[in-house]
């Protein structure tokens, strides 16, 4: 449940707190994973001081988001957490600054932000607090937070909860998309002696999955790793597009999509997928992610070092792509 966000500071901001929350919370509600108190039900406690145990269980929600923006000087300031009502303390909280300029620019930038964050951090989450939990759902919440950590170790303990869920429930999707993500994910990086037999299976168990679910913004995604190579080029860029009109806040979507684009000659369409609302950081990561590539990973990673240092270089410049 998203609260309605609190505003401190200049009466103005009150029209952008809302914009906010209405807007987090209709990206959220197309997440598949997520299910989202609706903006109406919230919007009843705006006035009241709500107690998060009392909503957690007169609404049935595992966490409540409160936020609150204020306005110091020229920067517009953004504090979330996210609580669990079981607990009453804070399981995750965020800060967002951003420069005081164009508010629907800026709404665009929290939002994706808040629901990126939102989303990688409760798959870590939910996979902490169940992972002593045997059930499936458990099992594909470790699935995914082990997806989400980069390298062949993980990737195969990812595939071997994927298995295990399965085993529980043949028929269950989350566990079958997140065996064909494993798939994806070794055929793209080449982990294994068999990267293009990766890829046949993960488009097979992928295929299946879209005609189930046509809506997964995580099987269209996966799918088009697997086929992002230069002959299905096109099918790919489709399926990444597509995850995207379905998870608008799915960084990797955006990053695959824009690579893809550049290397099919069309850099001015595809650079601004790599860094729409993104401040320098993210727009390098996106960059290192997508490349697939030790060189670019790399180049990456000493620019996003530079920049936390404070010591940018000239030639930095070229990686902002805002020509």
């Amino acid at each position: 449940m998203i609260l309605p966000f609190k505003t401190y500071g200049e009466d103005q901001i009150g029209a952008l707190a809302d914009m906010v929350t209405d807007d987090l919370t209709n990206m959220l509600s197309r997440v598949q994973s997520f299910r989202v108190i609706s903006r109406q039900t919230a919007r009843a406690y705006r006035n009241e001081a709500a107690d998060v145990a009392s909503l957690g269980s007169a609404l049935h929600v595992r966490y409540v988001l409160e936020g609150s923006m204020r306005v110091q000087e020229d920067r517009l300031r953004v504090n979330v957490e996210l609580i669990d009502p079981a607990t009453r303390l804070p399981a995750w909280t965020g800060r967002i600054e951003r420069d005081r300029g164009d508010r629907i620019g800026i709404v665009d930038e929290i939002v994706t932000q808040l629901a990126r964050e939102l989303q990688f951090e409760l798959i870590n989450i939910e996979s902490e607090r169940r992972s002593k939990d045997p059930d499936t759902d458990a099992l594909i919440y470790r699935g995914w937070a082990a997806m989400y950590d980069i390298g062949l170790d993980s990737y195969r303990k990812a595939e071997g909860y994927f298995g295990a869920a399965l085993a529980r429930d043949p028929d269950n999707l989350s566990a079958q998309i997140g065996i064909g993500a494993f798939h994806a994910r070794i055929g793209a990086l080449v982990l294994d002696a068999e990267p293009l037999a990766h890829r046949a299976k993960a488009q097979e168990i992928l295929e299946e999955a879209l005609r189930r679910n046509p809506y997964s913004s995580a099987a269209n995604f996966y799918l088009g790793l697997a086929t992002n190579l230069d002959a299905t080029l096109p099918r790919a860029i489709e399926l990444f597009k597509r995850s995207i009109d379905l998870n608008p806040s799915f960084p990797s979507a955006h990053a695959h999509v824009g690579h893809a684009l550049v290397r099919t000659g069309h850099p001015a369409e595809g650079l601004p997928y790599i860094g729409p609302h993104r401040n320098f950081p993210h727009q390098l990561f996106a960059f290192g992610d997508s490349s697939h590539s030790v060189t670019g990973a790399y180049l990456a990673s000493r620019i996003l070092l530079r920049h936390h240092l404070g010591k940018l270089e000239p030639s930095d410049q070229a990686f902002e792509f805002t020509r």
